[in-house]
């Protein structure tokens, strides 16, 4: 398993990387300074899962969780 979440800021993809302490982020080869943070692995999935259910998202992206 895999989550991915690519943004052109990587301020924010750095403090999600810290906020649950696993992942990477990293800049996409071939894009114009789009990084990308990566999680992989069924625990650390959970963990975002269980965070988000905690705290709901408020925004259109809530319809796809």
């Amino acid at each position: 398993m895999r989550y991915l979440l690519d943004k052109k800021d990587s301020l924010v993809l750095d403090k999600i990387c810290k906020l649950f302490g696993f992942g990477e982020v990293t800049l996409m080869s071939g894009t114009n300074k789009v990084y990308r943070y990566t999680v992989t692995g069924f625990k650390p999935l959970n963990e975002v899962i269980s965070y988000f259910k905690l705290f709901p998202l408020q925004t259109n992206k809530a319809l796809s969780f």
